[in-house]
């Protein structure tokens, strides 16, 4: 049985609440990767066609940053700049994180996405991180 919650005037089914109350639980008792990895979970399994599509999205980004050596895929040269696309990842999974730890409790720096890419190589563009 699916029942609707109110929360700030938004209704919101009970598979939703549970679980945002799940993430905020694992937030207190599990570290912070287990609960990325949580989420990422999450995201399949509520939305498991959005899932495949997105991954066959990034197949054909990595396809496109294809160069003669995988190491350097995902690194472009445009207008005197390099680039390098190290990681790529749905927004949701990036919102849902940075609601669940505001303000200084993590930094979404350069050392979080490497991190990310090395531990969830699905969502990684370049091979070398």
């Amino acid at each position: 049985m699916e029942v609707s919650a109110v929360t700030n005037g938004v209704v919101r089914d009970s598979d939703h609440v549970q679980s945002v109350d799940h993430l905020l639980q694992l937030k207190k008792t599990k570290p912070f990767w287990e609960v990325v990895s949580a989420v990422i979970d999450m995201w399949m399994e509520r939305d498991p066609e959005q899932w495949k599509s997105y991954i066959l999205h990034l197949d054909a980004v990595k396809k496109d940053q294809k160069v003669k050596n995988n190491r350097w895929r995902g690194v472009s040269n445009s207008d005197g700049i390099e680039r390098s696309l190290v990681v790529d990842f749905p927004v949701w999974i990036d919102m849902c994180l940075r609601v669940l730890y505001k303000g200084d409790d993590v930094q979404f720096d350069k050392k979080f996405y490497r991190t990310f890419a090395k531990k969830f190589p699905v969502f990684r563009i370049r091979e070398k991180v």
